[in-house]
């Protein structure tokens, strides 16, 4: 018995670490993620939005 808790308390910091690891990287890749769907988002209201000023069917007015 003893033996299983010197083998536990010798791999439960190294597994302890690896879940902080894990964790921390995932929410890295995840607000990653989230960023670039908002800028992609962004990009495409910019590219809507120059394209209907740019639309040559669409009547300006007089200055």
């Amino acid at each position: 018995m003893d033996a299983w808790v010197g083998v536990l308390s010798t791999v439960a910091p190294s597994i302890g670490v690896g879940l902080i690891f894990f964790f921390v990287i995932r929410s890295v890749i995840r607000a990653d993620r989230r960023e670039r769907e908002y800028l992609r988002e962004l990009d495409n209201e910019d590219v809507q939005a120059t394209s209907a000023v740019d639309d040559p069917g669409i009547k300006r007015e007089e200055r």
